[in-house]
């Protein structure tokens, strides 16, 4: 079989097809890349920490007085997260004690779910007060009080101290890193 329009005609149609398939193949990196950069403009810690409850993977939470908790997330809320430790104790952590997370990914997730649990930390403590469970209230400093909670005020919480006569001790919520189950 013969040439039908000639030698150059096949060599220029298989290298336009090329060009234009060079061509598409930017356009889509440059669609992925803008793609990216709006995920990533739009991007959360609070978003990033649903991601990583999703997907069910322990993490280690750098806290204040350089506590490490390696911990699976379970909750997200507005101003807090609550996490489970390896023995199964609760943790209620305020995002502002929170200084660093370390992933075991070498990149973490993106951080856009908007599936937040629309709570805020007082509100959370208020409704676990409601069972009066025994509690450890870690500060900023590191120190930490044991005892029932009993009351959540609107910036505070009361904990009732078996060990010491059963005295109260006012926390301001301002103070506390977490609050872990016993």
């Amino acid at each position: 079989m013969g040439d039908l329009l000639g030698g150059d005609f096949t060599r220029a149609l298989d290298s336009w097809l090329a060009a234009g398939r060079i061509d598409d193949a930017a356009a889509a990196r440059s669609r992925r890349h803008w793609f990216d950069q709006q995920l990533s403009d739009e991007a959360s810690l609070a978003a990033m920490f649903v991601d990583l409850a999703e997907s069910g993977k322990q993490v280690r939470l750098a806290l204040a007085a350089a506590i490490v908790l390696p911990v699976t997330l379970a909750t997200v809320g507005l101003d807090f997260v609550i996490a489970i430790d390896a023995h199964d104790h609760e943790h209620i952590i305020a995002t502002r004690s929170i200084l660093r997370v370390e992933v075991t990914n070498r990149s973490p997730p993106l951080g856009t779910t908007r599936d937040l649990a629309q709570l805020k930390l007082q509100e959370v403590l208020a409704l676990a007060a409601e069972e009066r469970p025994e509690v450890v209230v870690h500060d900023f400093d590191g120190s930490g009080a044991r005892g029932e909670l009993t009351q959540v005020g609107s910036d505070y919480l009361v904990l009732r101290v078996r060990e010491s006569n059963y005295r109260s001790i006012v926390i301001p919520t301002s103070s506390i890193s977490r609050l872990s189950s016993t």
